[in-house]
């Protein structure tokens, strides 16, 4: 990929309105929230499920491909203003991230906390091992608390929500993400090379180094790559969305088609590229794709994206706690039933509360300054994470 400058901030302004990409991480994170009524209640013997997990339905019953597709999109979005011109001080900058992510996810886990209180969890038969493992053990005694909200990126300082593994991910690259967009700025070929490494050293580093911590910080690294990629992307926008913009019907559903199937692999070295490449590919299409704007535009799906951090945050606990409460008094269906309908509702009132306040608060940080004052006014491209 040739170096390139960066480009053309008046041609990214053109494309600078994608509200549909909201609604592309709602999809994902619903994706997410699937996998995991799917591994609580069905075991991974079941024929049904094993033959599904052989085709392209798998897509829409996976786990770590919707989470590399976060990565990609949150590289791209963080990588617009930068593209733009758009400069700020990088204490604004770290400030507006951390009131972002930071706050909601703190009070996911206070969340979490009262919600394992309420239910008593044990072991419940009628559910699969997974869910079970992944059940919360540990009551949360202040120092659980602590170590949790400290993001340390251990494993015994995530269970009360497990989901958070990736937020650990998502706020340290993001804390370090403007070393990224100068990179990426000053060279297209460097910032794909040094993706590539990062990953190659984060993978292979995380199986050979024994020790939480720092296989925690290895993957970092390794999930790194995602975020380069997606702000390469984000220099690359014109040209993908006119790609996109000029399919056809049978072009549309080919690569929309040919998306699925690799996010329906399982995940290794190799594949999280792939899902990665993907992720390239579903953006664009929401970016510049007639069938695909349409459908994400519709009102569910535009409400899911609004919601889509928080569904993300609560979907663990809240499911968690109505499967204990319910144990030994409803009926797996109506257990099930109810579950999912706590989890959308929570999500919505979760957002109300916690996430849109913080989202304000961030927002209330000044600090931009536009290179091209014909960009002050232009609208941001999706809310980033």
């Amino acid at each position: 990929m040739a170096s390139s400058p960066p480009a053309s901030s008046s041609r990214l302004s053109d494309t600078s309105r994608l509200p549909a990409l909201d609604s592309l991480r709602g999809v994902f994170a619903l994706i997410v929230v699937l996998h995991h009524f799917i591994l609580a209640l069905v075991p991974g013997s079941a024929s049904l499920l094993a033959m599904l997990r052989e085709t392209p339905a798998a897509a829409f019953m996976a786990g770590r491909a919707p989470v590399i597709v976060f990565f990609v999109l949150s590289g791209f979005v963080l990588m617009l203003p930068f593209a733009r011109g758009r400069h700020q001080t990088y204490g604004i900058y770290a400030l507006r991230r951390l009131t972002r992510i930071y706050i909601p996810f703190a009070c996911s886990i206070l969340l979490a906390a009262m919600l394992y209180k309420l239910s008593s969890p044990g072991e419940i038969e009628a559910l699969t091992a997974w869910f079970n493992e992944a059940s919360w053990d540990t009551a949360p005694q202040p120092i659980i608390l602590l170590k949790h909200l400290a993001m340390t990126g251990r494993w015994e300082d995530m269970r009360l929500n497990p989901v958070m593994w990736s937020l650990v991910h998502e706020l340290r690259i993001s804390l370090v993400f403007p070393l990224i967009a100068a990179l990426a700025l000053r060279s297209q070929t460097a910032a794909l090379t040094v993706a590539c490494a990062f990953y190659v050293i984060g993978f292979h580093g995380a199986l050979i180094v024994e020790g939480n911590i720092t296989t925690s910080l290895l993957d970092t690294l390794r999930f790194s790559a995602f975020f380069i990629i997606g702000a390469i992307m984000a220099l690359r926008l014109p040209a993908l969305v006119a790609w996109a913009s000029g399919l056809s019907r049978i072009g549309f559903a080919a690569s929309l088609g040919g998306a699925m199937c690799l996010f329906s692999l399982k995940p290794g070295f190799m594949t999280e590229m792939l899902f990665a490449g993907a992720a390239v590919g579903v953006i664009a299409l929401a970016a510049g794709a007639s069938p695909a704007r349409n459908l994400l535009n519709c009102a569910p799906l535009r409400w899911l994206g609004r919601v889509s951090y928080t569904l993300y945050l609560v979907h663990m606990p809240v499911m968690l706690a109505i499967f204990h409460l319910a144990d030994g008094h409803l009926g797996l269906a109506p257990t099930t039933a109810i579950a999912a309908a706590s989890v959308l509702l929570a999500s919505e009132l979760f957002y109300r509360l916690f996430e849109k306040p913080s989202h304000l608060l961030a927002r209330a940080f000044s600090g931009t300054k536009t290179a091209n004052p014909a960009l002050q006014s232009a609208p941001e491209p999706a809310r980033d994470l």
